[in-house]
């Protein structure tokens, strides 16, 4: 009996030591929040102007999103179907884009979704992300538009996840 349970001390002790360290765990730190590639989000189904929207997900020690590839892009908009959303991306006063997380410029040779015409400047300076029309029998997919700030939308805020 004493062998028996030397040799399972032996195999506990032998596990311990060979043991490989646990890959860093990722978490979000409440419920609201869906992880995602690293990131928890948040999505906001309530109508804001984009500065609201912006200043709700800083509150909560978020920025509204950065779409930066198609990725990302997609997961969101099956998330939120058709209803058309506030994201991080707006035109500053010298016309450059930037995301709402600074100093991140926009990159115009980097991945950009923009609906057919877009980006149009005489329609606002925030962008949203948004499902057009189609005619049945067509694949829907969500474009970005020129939106005024004003406007009010759903939105959807990011922030990198905890590492435990």
């Amino acid at each position: 009996m004493l062998v028996q349970g030397a040799s399972f001390v032996f195999l506990a002790l032998f596990a311990v030591i060979n043991a490989q360290p646990l890959k860093n765990i990722t978490t979000c730190p409440d419920s609201p929040h869906i992880l995602h590639d690293g990131i928890c989000y948040t999505f906001g189904f309530v109508s804001l102007t984009w500065q609201e929207a912006k200043a709700r997900c800083q509150s909560n020690g978020a920025n509204l999103i950065s779409i930066r590839d198609i990725k990302v892009g997609t997961w969101i908009k099956e998330v939120t179907g058709t209803v058309p959303f506030w994201f991080g991306l707006r035109r500053s006063g010298n016309g450059n884009f930037a995301w709402t997380e600074a100093p991140h410029k926009f990159d115009t040779d980097g991945f950009s979704d923009w609906a057919s015409g877009e980006p149009n400047f005489s329609t606002g300076s925030c962008v949203s992300m948004f499902t057009p029309l189609v005619e049945s029998g067509s694949m829907l997919r969500s474009v970005w538009k020129m939106t005024p700030c004003n406007e009010k939308l759903n939105f959807v805020c990011g922030k990198p996840a905890d590492i435990a």
